[in-house]
């Protein structure tokens, strides 16, 4: 196709722009393809190709050789041109051509978008334009490729009750060790997790022995391991991704007091110093 023929080229969605606005599994979203011709071409169709993909790096170096494996790809013809009947053309005229269209993302908890130096798995959307040739067959005279950000879905395996956990913390000194510190207890309000939904969390912290903890991190995150193989071990994936779904923390009361009697002090221009020398006199 010569140079000119074409001043716009455009693709947009309405999801998938951003990683606050994702497309999760099984949602459907629009899209609008717009084509800009300054005069007439040659056409036979416009294909738009829903595609997942992961490259992973097979060896230790980063720029080593890759290995690819596609998840899923599915075309939808949103133009064709009519090569039959007594209206059969395969003449795009010139002007403004817009095409809207509708995707579904698979009913699949696909890892989500991620590029990472040992791994890249990206989620595209591309439209093509085809020409005719003259031996009968088509090839592509345009196109365009936009990258789309994918989140799974956030589910536990059922169980027959809400999940808990209780562990004993202990002193460490020098690497070793030494006498239980606390006893902490965690419990979920629910045993599955979907985007949106608040999910309560009962704790409870036991001193076994005098401890100068300050605060406990709550970490909600998402791990994602790639396996060469079924049978391959879990414990030795080929690359592994965490990402931080929620967090919430629990400062011990007594530091909190303690932060609290401290800026109040402050803000009336006292010290502990001072505060001193005020009971004295």
């Amino acid at each position: 196709m010569a140079s000119g023929e074409i001043s716009l080229f455009k693709l947009t969605t309405s999801l998938g722009n951003s990683v606050e606005q994702p497309i999760r599994p099984g949602e459907r979203f629009s899209g609008v393809f717009v084509v800009q011709l300054d005069r007439p071409i040659q056409a036979t169709q416009i294909v738009l190709t829903f595609a997942g993909k992961e490259r992973r790096n097979t060896g230790p170096d980063v720029g080593s050789a890759t290995e690819e494996t596609e998840y899923f790809t599915a075309d939808l013809t949103i133009w064709k041109a009519l090569q039959k009947g007594p209206r059969a053309s395969t003449v795009l005229s010139d002007g403004l051509h817009t095409f809207n269209f509708t995707c579904q993302m698979p009913h699949l908890n696909y890892p989500q978008s991620l590029r990472q130096p040992q791994c890249t798995i990206v989620y595209t959307l591309s439209v093509r334009l085809f020409s005719p040739k003259s031996d009968g067959s088509e090839c592509v005279a345009a196109q365009a490729k936009n990258e789309v950000f994918v989140t799974p879905l956030v589910t536990a395996l059922p169980a027959a009750q809400p999940p808990s956990m209780a562990e004993t913390l202990f002193f460490e000194r020098k690497g070793k060790k030494g006498k239980p510190a606390i006893e902490l207890r965690i419990g979920l309000s629910s045993d599955h997790i979907v985007p949106g939904t608040k999910l309560k969390i009962d704790m409870s912290i036991k001193e076994l022995s005098s401890s100068n903890w300050t605060q406990v991190i709550i970490k909600l995150f998402e791990r994602t391991r790639c396996r060469d193989a079924a049978a391959a071990s879990f414990a030795k994936p080929v690359w592994s991704s965490d990402r931080i779904l929620a967090q919430a923390s629990h400062v011990r009361p007594a530091v909190f007091d303690f932060f609290v009697s401290d800026s109040v002090m402050e803000k009336n221009g006292l010290t502990k110093g001072k505060q001193n020398n005020q009971r004295q006199a």
